[in-house]
C-alpha cells in the first residue's frame, strides 16, 4: 500500500495505525457482520472494485507500506478493520491515529488530504473514504 514517506515512518514508529483511502467508482464492501444494529454500524471484510472485481483490500491480510509509487516496501502490517465514512466524521482520536500530531490532529488532516486529493475529492467536497485501521507486525517495527 503507498503512503508518502513520512506516514511511513509514522507507521513504524508506531504513531499512524489508520489510513483513509477514497471511495472510487464501481467500489463496495462484502460485509462480515453486522456489529450495532442500534447504531447502524457494519464491519466490512473485504473491499472490491474495478477492473474486474479486484480485492483492493482484506481484513486479516498482511501489506507493506511503501513509501511511493514503485518504491520497495518498507514495514508490513496486518489489516484489522475496513467501514466506510464520510472524510469530514473524522475525530481528533482518528486523526491522530492518522499519524497526525496531538495539537488540532484534524486540521493536520486536512491539510494532509488536500496536498493529496484535489478538485472534488478535496476535504470541502467531504467525499466517501475508506477508513482502514491496522497493526504493525511486531518484526518491522523500528528502535
Amino acid at each position: 500500500m503507498i503512503f508518502r514517506s513520512e506516514l511511513v515512518t509514522a507507521i513504524r514508529a508506531g504513531w499512524k495505525t489508520q489510513t483513509r483511502r477514497l471511495v472510487k467508482d464501481g467500489d463496495y464492501a462484502v460485509m462480515a457482520r453486522k456489529v450495532s444494529m442500534s447504531m447502524g454500524l457494519a464491519r466490512m471484510d473485504e473491499v472490491r472494485g474495478r477492473p474486474g472485481n479486484r480485492l483492493r483490500w482484506k481484513v486479516g491480510r498482511v501489506y507493506w507500506a511503501q513509501p511511493g509509487r514503485g518504491k520497495m516496501g518498507v514495514c508490513r502490517f496486518k489489516l484489522l478493520s475496513i467501514r466506510r465514512e464520510p472524510v469530514q466524521s473524522i475525530t481528533d482520536e482518528d486523526a491522530r491515529a492518522e499519524g497526525m500530531g496531538s495539537i488540532h490532529p484534524v486540521i493536520q488532516f486536512i491539510d494532509v488530504w488536500n496536498g493529496i486529493h484535489k478538485d472534488r475529492k478535496s476535504w470541502a467536497n467531504n467525499p466517501m473514504a475508506w477508513v482502514l485501521d491496522f497493526d504493525l507486525l511486531p518484526q518491522d517495527k523500528s528502535g
